[in-house]
């Protein structure tokens, strides 16, 4: 009898934990229950900019393989917008070409294509103060992609533009001699509204086939947020003995 009642004073004690551990706690405890954020964000919303720092950021490695090279230096951390591809393209010597959007000053009031090489050894080809060469020809130019011709000259793809109430515009450069940094730039024909206005066509990204045609996407940049977005294509082949780009004709829209 005695047995019994012990065995059922144990079930009865068990019986009681059991029950408390199923209980949910209403208490501090966040287990099983969603994330609820701190503050919902509305339209009317206001943020503080962030101030620029005084100097470049210093970089940051981590896990690092292998050598570090210090190619050239930029205010602009974010190197895209819209279009985003190749900025490294290396040739059959190993030789590796680089371009970049070099901003010169904290908010990059002066802002250019520049275009550096490494050799195969880690050696950089353009040593001046700036570390490397600017590419582009006009006050301002921005947001580039990288392509090789097939005898290792670079061809960087960027906009460019006059400054002021100017449009920036599509722009396409070649390397006259492989690792030179000397640059023929020229601008695909430009594309204009119904009313004769030239439309901003930019943010370009590029690549080359295998016969030696550069194939150019650019974005429309609407004068007001909300407006479509229009996509255009061009093409182009450099000639060596007018040394200039022959395009296939005006950009064409492709999508919207």
């Amino acid at each position: 009898m005695l047995r019994k009642g012990l065995l059922f004073l144990l079930v009865l004690v068990l019986s009681v934990n059991l029950a408390f551990a199923l209980t949910p706690n209403n208490g501090n405890s966040t287990k099983g229950k969603l994330p609820i954020p701190c503050k919902a964000i509305g339209p009317d919303d206001e943020f503080s900019a962030l101030d620029f720092p005084a100097t470049y950021y210093p970089p940051l490695y981590t896990d690092v393989i292998g050598e570090v090279i210090t190619a050239g230096y930029t205010w602009y951390d974010i190197q895209h917008n819209s279009s985003c591809g190749r900025q490294i393209q290396i040739d059959d010597p190993g030789n590796v070409h680089i371009s970049w959007m070099k901003g010169f000053e904290a908010g990059a009031i002066t802002r250019h294509i520049f275009y550096q090489a490494v050799t195969p050894t880690g050696g950089l080809v353009f040593t001046t103060p700036d570390t490397g060469v600017q590419v582009d020809v006009l006050n301002r130019a921005g947001f580039t992609t990288l392509a090789l011709y097939s005898g290792g000259n670079a061809v960087p793809n960027f906009h460019q533009g006059a400054g002021g109430d100017y449009n920036f515009h599509t722009a396409i450069g070649m390397d006259i001699f492989p690792l030179g940094g000397i640059f023929i730039v020229e601008e695909p024909p430009w594309v204009f509204e119904p009313g004769g206005d030239d439309m901003e066509v930019i943010w370009p990204h590029i690549a080359a086939d295998r016969n030696d045609r550069f194939h150019m996407f650019s974005t429309f940049n609407p004068p007001a947020a909300g407006n479509v977005h229009g996509h255009y294509y061009s093409r182009a082949t450099f000639s060596w003995t007018e040394y200039r780009f022959l395009f296939n004709g005006p950009q064409e829209l492709v999508s919207m």
